[in-house]
């Protein structure tokens, strides 16, 4: 699945982010587990964590999603399946 997020316009160029969504079976922990790459739309570079907690999580459930243990509810790391060539 795939979602196109547009945050501002200037000009005739539209600044986004794209998102790319994958659920994968995790041999590890034998349950499904959701893989997302999100990119500038304009520049295709990665969002960094705090990029994406600011892009793509709602306010209501930020603060919640932040104190989920150590890491919070979203680990960042590159996932090679998903890194575009």
């Amino acid at each position: 699945m795939i979602r196109h997020r547009k945050l501002a316009k200037e000009g005739d160029v539209s600044y986004g982010v794209r998102t790319d969504y994958h659920v994968i079976f995790s041999e590890t922990w034998q349950v499904p587990v959701l893989y997302f790459l999100s990119t500038w739309t304009k520049t295709m570079d990665p969002l960094n964590l705090k990029e994406i907690y600011s892009v793509l999580v709602e306010s209501s459930t930020k603060a919640a999603l932040e104190d989920v243990g150590v890491m919070g509810g979203i680990s960042h790391g590159v996932f090679s399946m998903l890194v575009r060539l």
